[in-house]
C-alpha cells in the first residue's frame, strides 16, 4: 500500500507519525508556507506533486485540516482513493471570545469545511 502523508511543517508531533511506514510505503509531503502571499505557489507545488505521485497512491493522510488538506481530499475523491484527516487543535475548535480556531477565520473556515466534507474519514 502506498501512503502520502501531508502536513504543514515537519515538527516533533509529525515525526511521531512515522509508524505509517509500517503499514505501507510512506511518502511525506510538507505544504510549505511562510506567508499567505505564498499560498498560490504552495497550492501549485502541491498540485504538481499530486499529479506526479498521487496516481500511484492508495490512501492520503493529512495532518490537520485547512488550506493544505483541500487538494489531497479533492484528488482522492476524484480518483476514487481514500483520504483521512487527522484533526487536532485549531482546526476542530472555535472559541470566538478569544478568536481561536480555524472556524473563526472566514477563508480558512471555508477550506477547513470543504476538506472535512471531501475526505472519507477524519479523526
Amino acid at each position: 500500500m502506498k501512503i502520502i502523508h501531508s502536513y504543514l511543517s515537519y515538527s516533533s508531533f509529525i515525526k511521531r507519525f512515522g509508524h505509517f511506514s509500517e503499514i505501507g510505503q510512506l511518502e511525506n509531503y510538507e505544504f510549505k508556507i511562510k506567508s499567505k502571499l505564498q499560498l498560490p505557489i504552495s497550492f501549485l507545488s502541491q498540485l504538481l506533486f499530486l499529479l506526479t505521485s498521487g496516481w500511484k497512491t492508495d490512501v492520503f493522510i493529512v495532518q490537520f485540516s485547512g488550506y493544505h488538506a483541500l487538494l489531497p481530499a479533492l484528488f482522492a475523491r476524484l480518483t476514487g482513493k481514500k483520504s483521512v484527516i487527522i484533526s487536532g487543535g485549531t482546526d476542530c475548535v472555535s472559541f470566538p471570545g478569544i478568536g481561536y480556531g480555524y472556524f473563526n477565520k472566514p477563508i480558512l473556515k471555508t477550506f477547513t469545511k470543504w476538506s472535512y466534507q471531501l475526505c472519507h474519514h477524519f479523526t
